[in-house]
């Protein structure tokens, strides 16, 4: 059975939405957004880049993984964390005349994509992370920011980069990792919602293999400002973060409840022709979502 989800342009529901954009399965599925660099809002200037390969599994199918680049931008009061790949797709679209096939323009690979899903640390406040997704619109959610219990393994090191580093083990939102850091570099927090270390990490990776940060280089930014997305300037919207687990289990369990929900149509290939899918029709074999609980 062949799956083809057929995408109209009906007025889509806000319910619809926070069940829909948590989830970056659909960063080459869903068309339509983009960061418009004029409505971003600079609240630092970064001082320091840390750059990240993160390589991840899509399905369970055995298909090769995923991969993207990731920069994590340090500054005075506030640091962000988003894609490096995003950020220069939102370059591109700003210059664009004609349409054209942003993958292709940046030269990415069949297995390379694009997602926007920024975590902010500190922001708006101290001990609050921020974390942003856009794919049709703008999403928002704030949580305080992790406790991670971490197991330091001292007599377990090694050497990425040039840098002497020690092992780490944690167990986060129902997933174990493994983490290797640098007292060297006395960054506490990143990638994606890592914080806690007496030093920066530069590789960590999931127990089951789905999921891998590796740090590529490292440098000393100029003139470079960190920015967010300003909810004053876009059509934004604020929820919490049980919402999008409750999204990321919903699409995998039933994804055509969600686009009947959105009034959307959903159509499978059997038989030889195309049938319209009814709830519970398609089950989506995807690596379940980053955080399990």
């Amino acid at each position: 059975m062949k799956v083809v989800m057929i995408i109209t342009h009906k007025k889509i529901k806000l319910t619809f939405l926070t069940l829909l954009i948590s989830t970056g399965i659909f960063a080459q599925d869903l068309a339509g957004f983009f960061r418009m660099l004029s409505k971003m809002t600079v609240i630092d200037d970064c001082i320091f880049t840390i750059e990240y390969l993160y390589t991840f599994y899509k399905d369970t199918l055995g298909n090769p993984p995923f991969s993207e680049k990731y920069q994590l931008d340090v500054g005075h009061k506030y640091s962000r964390y988003y894609s490096l790949y995003g950020e220069q797709a939102d370059s591109l679209r700003v210059t664009a005349t004609k349409a054209f096939n942003v993958y292709k323009e940046l030269g990415l690979g069949s297995n390379e994509t694009i997602s926007y899903a920024d975590c902010h640390y500190n922001y708006p406040k101290k001990g609050i992370l921020t974390v942003s997704v856009g794919y049709i619109s703008h999403f928002i959610y704030e949580e305080e920011m992790p406790v991670m219990e971490w197991r330091i393994i001292q007599d377990d090191t090694t050497t990425i980069l040039g840098y002497p580093c020690n092992k780490a083990c944690v167990r986060f939102r129902g997933r174990d990792y493994i983490a290797w850091f640098t007292s060297d570099i006395p960054i506490s927090y990143g990638p994606w919602k890592f914080n806690g270390l007496p030093g920066t990490i530069l590789l960590i990776a999931e127990s089951s293999g789905h999921f891998e940060w590796r740090v590529t280089r490292m440098y000393r930014a100029k003139e470079r400002k960190i920015l967010i997305n300003d909810m004053e300037k876009t059509n934004s919207y604020q929820l919490s973060r049980k919402d999008f687990l409750k999204i990321e289990r919903k699409f995998w369990e039933d994804p055509v409840s969600l686009y009947l929900t959105a009034n959307r149509q959903f159509y499978v290939y059997k038989n030889g022709k195309f049938i319209e899918a009814k709830p519970g029709d398609v089950k989506i074999p995807y690596i379940p979502p980053l955080e399990l609980e």
